[in-house]
Formats: C-alpha cells, structure tokens, sequence
C-alpha cells in the first residue's frame, strides 16, 4: 500500500493485477489507490490470463511493469522485455526462504529486469551470494518504515521504559515487523 498510496495519479494512471484470490478485506484499500483492479481468478481461467495482461500492456500503453511476487509476472516480464524493448521492468523481493522463496523463483528472469528492489542488505546479500546476481542491479528501499517518525533524535532514551514501568536493568527485545 504504501508504494501505491505514493504514486502521483495526476501523473500516472495505475492498473493493480492479483494474481492470487484472497479475502475482500483488503481490497477496498487497494482499490483507493488505484485506477483500475483486477483480480484475476474472479473472471479469468489460468489458461487466459497471459493473453489479458498482454491485451492491458497494449491498449493502456504500458510504460512501467512492477512486479511482486508473481509467477505469472515473471514469465510475462520475459515475454514482453523481448518483444517491447521501451517498456521497462522491476521487482521488489520483501524476504527468502532459503531457497524455496521468490529470489530463487525470479533468478531466471533476472537479465529481464531493468531494477531490483529488495527490503534489506541481508536480502541483498543473499539474493548476490546464493543466486551470484550482481549487487549493482539491486537497490535497498525500506518501504513501510517511517524514518521521520522512527528517528532517534526525536525520541527520549528510556521514555518507553518509563511508561511500561519497566526497569532500566531488564533487558528489553523490540519487534518492528510483520507476523505471518
């Protein structure tokens, strides 16, 4: 959400794809921050949607492919790098598996992608070390983080401590993150 609620749509026009079904709850978020959604398995056999995201690439006059963990996505960025060379392609990798995760499954369409977005160094790192992907082709965004809020300056040392009734002797483990 955060990527999409950053897109100026006075500038761009933006098209969200899924490709996987899920619950509602989510949707009418996403759907604020775009022009147009859809939600392939609601309409569309398996066998067909090759051809209906081919068919948006051209009647929307597609600049930009952003791709986040999509099967479908990556063999359509390989597709289409050959056959429209003006369109450009990325991806941003959020996390790996040790080699059941989505590095291993985008490392075939690497050359195909014109940047590589990834959440950490570690990522990064591993993405470079396990698959041998130069590291010049991927770039660090910490997406979903506040810097300003999350600023030490700002914060007093011990004021959480203080709140919780916690005392400075305990050790204290924070956990910024998502549980899944």
């Amino acid at each position: 959400l955060d990527i999409l609620e950053g897109i100026d749509r006075d500038r761009y026009q933006v098209t969200l794809v899924v490709e996987l079904g899920g619950g509602d709850s989510w949707q009418k978020r996403f759907e604020a921050c775009v022009d147009e959604m859809f939600v392939l398995p609601r309409f569309l056999p398996e066998h067909g949607r090759m051809a209906f995201l081919e068919s948006l690439l051209i009647s929307r006059n597609v600049a930009l492919v952003f791709n986040r963990n999509t099967s479908i996505g990556y063999q359509a960025i390989g597709s289409w790098r050959r056959r429209f060379s003006e369109i450009r392609c990325v991806d941003l990798l959020h996390s790996h598996f040790g080699g059941q995760d989505w590095v291993q499954a985008s490392a075939p369409y690497h050359q195909d992608l014109d940047r590589r977005f990834v959440v950490t160094e570690e990522l990064l790192e591993y993405s470079a070390s396990t698959y041998a992907l130069p590291r010049s082709s991927f770039r660090v965004v910490h997406c979903g983080v506040d810097t300003s809020c999350w600023n030490r300056s700002k914060v007093m040392a011990g004021a959480s401590r203080r709140e919780m009734g916690i005392d400075p002797s305990v050790p204290l483990v924070g956990f910024v993150g998502r549980l899944a």
